[in-house]
């Protein structure tokens, strides 16, 4: 049994070895990422040159994720009107609510982030 706890506490000290070496080495990698005055400016460049590389492409996503959104939330609200036969004056409520809050979400995505230098 003694063999076995010692089996067990070589392998823990070999696993806490692995881990801070490996923490040691991600450490070192970051504060490579900063200049010597101790500002974080080399970091912040690097995400703003590749934010310039997949800004179209993420809003492209999520504009088509806001379309499929929106279809479902039309078919969620209207096939209920239509099942109880609502009449037109209530589904021309509603079309219009639906128009001007996927409008004003629709607006928001759009203009939510310009590409301004601060």
């Amino acid at each position: 049994m003694a063999r076995r706890e010692q089996q067990h506490f070589v392998l823990w000290v070999m696993l806490l070895a692995l881990a801070s070496i490996l923490f040691t080495t991600d450490a070192n990698a970051a504060a490579n990422l900063h200049d010597p005055s101790g500002s974080f400016t080399g970091l912040l460049d690097l995400v703003k040159n590749s934010a310039a590389n997949w800004d179209t492409k993420l809003k492209q996503y999520a504009k088509t994720l806001f379309w499929l959104l929106a279809s479902i939330q039309f078919v969620w609200t209207f096939f209920p009107l239509v099942f109880k036969q609502a009449d037109f004056g209530e589904i021309v409520g509603e079309l219009i609510r639906f128009i001007m809050v996927i409008g004003f979400f629709y607006a928001l995505l759009l203009f939510s982030a310009t590409n301004k230098e601060y």
